[in-house]
């Protein structure tokens, strides 16, 4: 190792102080999307959150970018390997699904939506006893993929950019007696307990921060694994609990994927917005704060207004001991009457209107700007089918490079399992291989020693819209648009031997429509005797529209005007926001 310990102490050092104002705003950006009812600091009246726009927008975002675990694709321009990458492709997709893959990626989308997100995949560890000498050995296990917490997650923070990155990696905790008996690290003599610096964390909002080694059931010890990227090492040192002392206990040659494919050894980042010549991203959910906060805050004035309002049917003609009376009345008591007055009603408090329609406006604008509307499909959008394709169409605009971006990053990390399924393998996997144009499936016997040839044959990819989910709506409008192409064909299929089954476009327009009373409404019915009509038309085609007829415009538009849910919620805010204030208690 070329690089003294001490100096690679400085940097992570230096790398975790820079960071600290920019894990301040990635831990209130958590905290809000948790919502007041689940973190420390938002529990107070004045502090919570009503509206829960943050968390939905996360939710939407989240739906919309990672739908589903990635399809792997592995090909090779090898006619007599084509069996073999399909093998391969098997085994890494149950790769993919061991290791929780859906769950990683929405994970790691949660995360990079308020910061950044780092995986790491590589190899386990299997401690064993050699038989032949009695002594304890570590061997290579199954792949991995983990999510490395953010505030466990440093690199090299004097890079301008990740092209000048030369280290990067992350902190861990370990049983002490595993590392300690592991042959595998050396210098533990010195290792002991504890936290380490105990800087805030993420994970301090529900586990409550503070050093944990007294609640603990096993002891842990607290270490960094940093990769080298100009000596392509990895290299194990301890925490801040070893008595300040700089050794190295574990120092390897990484043998996971090369650069340029692995650029980081085991590491891989995700990031949604990187400024430029900026090493950290920016969180796109940190945009939407501010207005979260408003709208929250203003919605929690009005309803202090609304709890304040009084209404009762008295009348105060007196001095200060009569007005004392009416404030301590509650809604509806009744207050002191002087002599010779008629009874009248009167109100007190109550929420003002224009702080009414700011915080309406205030709401319409978070949605409009995260378009959590257009993403979910909550309601329309546009007056007209052909304006709500167009809207559809530009939402997808907004989230495709946030998808994009996701897409590279699951590719990177099926790209590590592909190498790992390929050149590490451990065991025999017994897999199910589904017979192309057939619903069945046949056990295959993926063999660790079978050869399969160079790892350059192959070719890696992953199947983009394998991640990307649809809505009911938007499947209802594919069957749509695939009906109209198939009910021409209807004649042809029929020659074949095929037929369009009206029965399973029922089910699937019941199933994509949410509509359980539609097999009740369209039973089975008596065919029509031969020669007369059937109900909607003549035999050939007369008497009725024909199927190819129907769904056609007819020539004649209506134009008509209709108001959108934001157009909507702008006019009631500035209807509310133009009335008067008289009456009306201040805030």
């Amino acid at each position: 190792m070329k690089v003294k310990p001490s100096k690679l102490r400085d940097a992570l050092k230096h790398s975790r102080q820079v960071v600290r104002a920019y894990m301040d705003n990635v831990h209130e950006a958590i905290e809000e999307s948790g919502g007041s009812w689940y973190t420390k600091r938002l529990s107070s009246d004045d502090e919570k959150r009503p509206l829960p726009l943050l968390p939905q927008a996360m939710n939407v975002y989240t739906r919309s970018i990672v739908a589903q675990a990635p399809t792997a694709l592995i090909t090779t321009k090898r006619p007599e390997l084509k069996a073999a990458a399909a093998d391969i492709q098997l085994a890494v997709q149950a790769s993919l699904k061991n290791s929780n893959m859906t769950d990683i990626l929405r994970s790691a989308c949660r995360s990079a939506l308020v910061g950044f997100a780092m995986a790491k995949t590589a190899l386990e560890q299997k401690a064993s006893v050699n038989p032949d000498t009695g002594e304890p050995e570590v061997g290579p296990g199954d792949p991995f993929t983990r999510l490395i917490s953010m505030d466990d997650a440093a690199w090299d923070m004097t890079a301008k950019s990740w092209d000048e990155v030369e280290w990067i990696g992350h902190r861990f905790r370990a049983s002490l007696d595993e590392i300690k008996a592991n042959p595998a690290y050396k210098n533990t003599d010195k290792l002991t307990t504890g936290d380490g610096s105990r800087e805030e964390r993420a994970s301090d909002l529900t586990t409550g921060g503070g050093r944990k080694e007294d609640a603990e059931l096993y002891e842990r010890v607290e270490l960094w694994e940093i990769y080298l990227v100009r000596e392509n090492k990895l290299v194990t040192i301890p925490g801040d609990t070893y008595g300040g002392a700089d050794v190295v206990l574990r120092e390897q040659d990484w043998g996971g994927p090369q650069p340029p494919a692995a650029p980081f050894g085991p590491f891989r980042i995700l990031g949604f917005n990187f400024p430029t010549a900026q090493p950290l991203p920016n969180g796109p959910m940190t945009w939407f704060m501010g207005l979260h906060q408003i709208a929250n805050k203003v919605f929690l004035k009005l309803a202090r207004q609304a709890e304040r309002q009084k209404t009762n049917p008295t009348i105060v003609n007196g001095g200060p001991s009569d007005i004392d009376r009416q404030k301590n009345l509650n809604d509806g008591d009744w207050g002191y009457l002087a002599p010779g007055q008629e009874v009248k009603e009167t109100r007190s408090g109550g929420p003002d209107p224009v702080n009414a329609g700011f915080s309406v406006r205030a709401t319409s604008e978070f949605i409009h700007y995260t378009n959590m509307d257009g993403l979910s499909g909550a309601g329309p959008q546009a007056p007209t089918a052909t304006q709500e394709k167009l809207l559809e169409a530009s939402s997808s605009q907004l989230i495709n490079d946030m998808q994009s971006q996701m897409i590279d990053f699951a590719r990177d990390v099926c790209h590590d399992h592909a190498y790992y399924v390929f050149n590490h393998p451990t065991r025999v996997l017994e897999l199910l291989k589904r017979l192309d144009g057939f619903d069945i499936e046949i056990p295959k016997t993926f063999d660790p020693l079978e050869d399969r040839g160079d790892w350059l044959d192959y070719q890696f990819d992953i199947e983009p819209f394998s991640m990307r989910g649809q809505t009911p709506a938007a499947l209802l409008q594919t069957l749509n648009n695939l009906l109209t192409t198939l009910i021409p064909l209807a004649p042809m299929l029929a020659q074949e031997g095929e037929a369009i089954s009206g029965r399973g476009i029922l089910e699937a327009f019941q199933k994509y429509t949410n509509s359980p009373d539609l097999a009740s409404i369209i039973r089975p019915a008596e065919p029509p005797p031969q020669g007369e009509a059937p109900a909607g038309g003549m035999p050939g085609g007369g008497g009725g529209p024909s199927m190819a007829s129907m769904g056609k415009p007819n020539g004649n538009y209506t134009r008509r005007s209709e108001s959108t849910p934001q157009g909507a919620d702008n006019a009631l805010a500035e209807k509310m926001m133009s009335m008067p204030r008289e009456g009306m208690a201040a805030g």
